[in-house]
This record gives C-alpha cells, sequence and structure tokens, in this order.
C-alpha cells in the first residue's frame, strides 16, 4: 500500500541503505587508518562468540564490564560505536584543524551556550575521614570559616589545605565521572558568605565557603576554550565521514529489496 505516493518497504530499503553506506564508510576509514583490519559481518560473528566465550569464562581473574553476553546486534551496535570514535579521534589526530581564531568565532557568535545560569566561587576542604580526630577538624574548619578567619589564619592553625574553586553550571568540574557531582549541587545552593558542612564525600569530610554568587554570567572564553575546540574538531571530523558517505554506492544484489525485508522481519 502507498501512503503519499511511496510504499513502506521502499522508503524502509531507503533508511536501510543509508545506514549501510555510513556503516561502510565509517569501516573503510578505519581501515585505510589501520585502526582495523578489513572485516565481514561474518568476521564479526566469530568475534562475538569469542568474546563471548571470554565473558562466560568464570576462572579468568580480568573483570568484564556492560552485558554479560551479546546478540548480533548489540554486538555489532557496541563494534560499530567503538570503531566510530576512533575514526573521529584519528581524524582529529591527523587531518582536522581547529584554531584559536576559530573558537573564538563560535564563542562569539553563540553567546546563549555559555551564558550560565548560576557561577560561584567557593573555599572548599576536604579531610580524610581516616585522619585522627577528623570530625573534629572539621567542625573547627566549620567555626573558622563563618568567624571570616583568613585561609592563612586556618591553614596555620589546622593544617588544613583550602582550595578556591570557580564552578558554574556550564564547567561544573564533577568530573567525567560525575565524582565531584555532590560538590557542584551544594555550592550551586550556596548563598555569598554561606558556610555549609562537613558532610561525607568520597571517604573525605567536606567543608565549603561560598564566597561569591553570580546568576546569568556570560563564562570567559578561557574557561571554554578546550570544550569549544573539542566540539567543532568533532564537527570537523564528522564532515569528513559525511564526505565519504556521500560517495558511497550500494550495488544491487540478487534479491529484490522487498524480498530482503521480508526475508529480514521472518528471521
Amino acid at each position: 500500500t502507498e501512503i503519499d505516493g511511496v510504499t513502506p518497504y521502499s522508503r524502509l530499503a531507503e533508511l536501510v541503505e543509508d545506514q549501510l553506506k555510513e556503516n561502510y564508510a565509517v569501516r573503510d576509514l578505519a581501515v585505510e587508518m589501520d585502526l582495523t583490519e578489513d572485516y565481514t559481518f561474518s568476521d564479526l560473528l566469530d568475534t562475538m562468540e569469542q568474546e563471548n566465550e571470554d565473558r562466560a569464562d568464570t576462572s579468568s581473574s580480568e573483570i568484564s564490564y556492560g552485558l554479560s553476553s551479546y546478540d548480533a546486534s548489540s554486538y555489532y551496535g557496541y563494534w560499530y560505536s567503538n570503531l566510530e570514535t576512533q575514526v573521529v579521534n584519528e581524524l582529529i589526530q591527523s587531518e582536522v584543524q581547529v584554531s584559536e581564531d576559530d573558537c573564538r568565532e563560535y564563542y562569539d557568535e553563540n553567546p546563549e551556550e555559555y551564558t550560565c545560569d548560576v557561577a560561584v566561587k567557593v573555599l572548599y576542604a576536604e579531610i580524610p575521614e581516616d585522619d585522627s580526630g577528623a570530625w573534629n577538624t572539621a567542625r573547627q574548619l566549620y567555626a573558622a570559616l563563618e568567624s571570616g578567619a583568613s585561609e592563612t589564619e586556618i591553614q596555620d592553625v589546622l593544617d588544613v589545605s583550602l582550595e578556591e574553586l570557580e564552578l558554574n553550571s556550564i564547567d561544573t568540574q564533577a568530573g567525567l565521572s560525575g565524582i565531584y557531582e555532590n560538590r557542584w549541587e551544594i555550592a550551586s545552593g550556596l548563598s555569598e558568605g554561606q558556610v555549609y558542612g562537613p558532610y561525607e564525600d568520597q571517604g573525605a569530610l567536606c567543608v565549603m565557603k561560598c564566597l561569591e554568587r553570580r546568576d546569568g554570567e556570560l563564562v570567559s572564553f578561557d574557561q571554554v576554550k578546550s570544550q569549544i575546540e573539542r566540539y567543532l574538531q568533532v564537527q570537523e571530523a564528522q564532515k569528513i565521514i559525511q564526505d565519504r558517505i556521500s560517495n558511497m554506492e550500494i550495488e544491487q544484489g540478487n534479491i529484490s529489496e522487498k524480498e530482503a525485508i521480508l526475508q529480514a522481519m521472518k528471521s
């Protein structure tokens, strides 16, 4: 049955062809860059079987993350995603060039992307929980910050190192794994002059004081330059991949698109 002059199977065939072009373009680039040897889907299935056997081997001391086993669809998605990331990173290293002027231009043209909801400057300290008298030291630190004692006085009396941090909703400094997400959640809710703590986090007793709070502030270019550079590099790498995709051609097989789709749906 046609819908708006197009049969469902022909539209599905177009989507499949587009995906095949993308997958083969990434594969060809990866082979050219020596990131992988040329492979067929059958080769990947053999690799998948070996991976599943390794993950099922309880005698191995090696820790496996993710699924306990893969089927063909999930393994291909896992393989392709990793390969695409390698290709993008290699293109960035070998072919993509992004200058500071490029980053500055993007920053100037997109101020809304770099205007943060909340920005805070805080004094922050961590006291290892296993230190002798850790809780007592943390409470004394809280009291000293409340009283307005200077950093020098605190360090001399309590022997605690204070770190001055600039945090904002664009650059929370939570870390890739989110290890400091809790610190940002607390800091972003403080008003100027407010002290918070001690609280337990990642095996330490933490105390912080908000020195400044600013809302709706444009983050400085230096703070986001590395983010912009990476974004532009990835965009340029994706353009190279798209150029390769546009030059890919699909050869007609021995069966029609309709038959291939019907067979795939039955299997």
